[in-house]
């Protein structure tokens, strides 16, 4: 997705505790960045592991693109609270 003059994002998570600060998440991501408003989201879906911390959470994600059919699974690390 690059660039464009309108832009429609959405991102639903669902986040379980299994062991005190662990917890495991999946999660779909969908957007699009368009100059024509028409509504060709991009999608992705994934799941992760998370690690809560005083500041935020450490997270460990695995992604693949849904509407993409030659796009490999990505490895995503993140470190620190959501803004």
């Amino acid at each position: 997705m690059i660039g464009g003059r309108y832009m429609v994002v959405g991102s639903v998570e669902l986040e379980r505790v299994v062991y005190k600060e662990w917890s495991v998440a999946t999660f779909w991501d969908g957007g699009t960045a368009t100059d024509d408003l028409s509504l060709n989201f991009f999608q992705g879906v994934g799941a992760g592991i998370r690690f809560r911390l005083p500041f935020g959470q450490i997270r460990l994600d695995v992604a693949s693109a849904v509407t993409e059919d030659d796009t490999p699974f990505r490895v995503h690390f993140t470190v620190g609270g959501d803004l």
